[in-house]
């Protein structure tokens, strides 16, 4: 237990305190706000204060993951990957539609949007994909085969139709590529032909 709470403690002291200040003044900027309004103390303060308690639990959670541990886990990724996307297609058939789209499960009272978890797993999977092959990432189809991954989910998105994921799907997938070193020639050249093939 001893030697659990030492190497917590050096974890602690690592992270970005600054950050993490930030953005717990925001969430207390949010509570306080909720609690202001009127008629709200019983249930959407008392919700969104369970929200964030769970929140900061996955934060401090993930924030002692090994990051480095999804560089030797390529199939795992797949298949999550896999799970997604099949999550995205079953919302088009089973999700019920709440304010116009079929963009959320509904488990009680519980909403659950695939689309936050694709965003978060896409840049991980991407990010595995292209360190795996910088020695040769300036090559064409390591920017087809990158596009691929992200157009499938943007395309099942944008049937929900969700336009601000889909937008912020393919903002991801423009920020990743261009920092991982693809020829912005190449990429000016891709970019162009799905323009044309739009």
């Amino acid at each position: 237990m001893f030697l659990v709470s030492c190497f917590m403690f050096l974890q602690l002291r690592k992270m970005d305190w600054i950050l993490n200040g930030a953005v717990f003044f925001i969430c207390v900027i949010g509570l306080i706000s909720l609690l202001s309004l009127s008629g709200v103390r019983g249930s959407f303060f008392e919700r969104q204060l369970v929200w964030v308690a769970l929140g900061c639990a996955a934060f401090l959670f993930f924030s002692l993951l090994d990051y480095r541990v999804f560089r030797a886990s390529g199939l795992f990724l797949l298949f999550l990957y896999g799970v997604g996307v099949a999550a995205l297609v079953f919302l088009l058939a089973l999700a019920p539609t709440i304010r116009g789209i079929h963009g959320w499960f509904t488990i009680g009272s519980i909403l659950i949007q695939p689309v936050e978890f694709i965003k978060l797993l896409l840049i991980i999977l991407i990010a595995k994909y292209f360190s795996k092959r910088h020695n040769e990432i300036a090559q064409m189809r390591h920017l087809i085969i990158s596009g691929i991954y992200f157009a499938i989910p943007v395309f099942l998105v944008l049937l929900q139709p969700d336009l601000g994921s889909a937008f912020i799907l393919l903002a991801v997938w423009i920020a990743v590529t261009i920092f991982s070193g693809i020829r912005l020639t190449h990429f000016a050249i891709f970019l162009s032909f799905l323009v044309v093939i739009s």
